[in-house]
Parts: C-alpha cells; structure tokens; sequence
C-alpha cells in the first residue's frame, strides 16, 4: 500500500500527519507531526487528506513566513489539531465508529 507524502507511521502502528512549515530565507523547512490517533491506513488517508486540504490556508499564508520559527510551529499546530478534533467529532457524529480509533 501506498501512503500519502504527508503520512507516516509511527514503529507502533499509528498514524502521524507530516506538514512542511514555512521557512523565510529558504532556510531548512522544518515539520510537525500530529497523531492521527488511529492504525486503520484507510481512516489516517481520509484524516491526513482534509488536514492537507485545509493545510492549503496555512501554505497561502505569507504572514507566518515573518514569525520566528517556534512562533510559527505552535500556530501550525494548534490549528491542525482544532482542525482534526472538529472533522473527527463531526464524523463520529454522522456515523463513523469509535473503534476504529487507537
């Protein structure tokens, strides 16, 4: 199975999401990694893809680009996690089973 540029597994099965941070200089480009919190590949694919999708904000965003760099990694990161609790609470509401997750 293929996975996406953006997912990697951890040694224990489960899922992160991997987004680039925007880098000024073209210095180094960071990551960070959010738990998907599930071992299913089919379940992390659709999570890691609407991260990615609204991960498109964060990319547009010339604005991060002039904050320094552990400013920048806190914003990236409450946000994909806001992001991924409401898309997550939206689909347990609509059907999507509790047990597939870790």
């Amino acid at each position: 199975m293929k996975l996406a540029a953006y997912l990697s597994p951890s040694r224990h099965g489960v899922y992160y999401f991997r987004w680039p941070l925007p880098s000024a200089h073209h210095q180094r480009r960071d990551t960070i990694k959010i738990s998907l919190k599930t071992k299913c590949p089919d379940r992390a694919g659709d999570l890691a893809r609407h991260l990615a999708s609204c991960g498109r904000l964060v990319r547009d965003n010339k604005t991060l680009a002039t904050l320094r760099q552990d400013q920048i990694r806190t914003m990236v990161r409450s946000y994909f996690v806001k992001v991924l609790d409401v898309y997550v609470e939206r689909l347990n509401n609509t059907g999507w089973k509790e047990q597939e997750q870790v």
